[in-house]
């Protein structure tokens, strides 16, 4: 478990990954971010990797002090909303945000 901290208070995020079934769907445990200082892991439905693509579980994760720590606490500036979004980010700044 990894615990960013957020005035103070540790902000608990789960280290959990995604887990196999079998060959079906995969429901991958996503990172979003709600409200100033909140996260919460979502689950979310993988679609099946296409050609030359291969899926990867992770064990483990951190959030950087510095870009994470912006949207966590909601403060990712507006002239940099576009050039800060990642391929594959969901939601919007400020919030929410995966």
């Amino acid at each position: 478990m990894f615990s960013p901290f957020y005035n103070g208070r540790p902000v608990l995020v789960s280290n959990q990954a995604a887990e196999m079934n079998g060959g079906g769907p995969l429901e991958a445990r996503a990172l979003w971010y709600v409200a100033p200082g909140q996260a919460e892991i979502r689950g979310e439905r993988l679609a099946p990797p296409g050609d030359g693509e291969m899926r990867v579980r992770t064990r483990f994760s951190a959030l950087s002090r510095g870009t994470e720590a912006l949207v966590l606490t909601g403060r990712v500036p507006e002239s940099e909303n576009r050039r800060m979004r990642a391929p594959m980010m969901s939601g919007g700044f400020p919030f929410p945000v995966k």
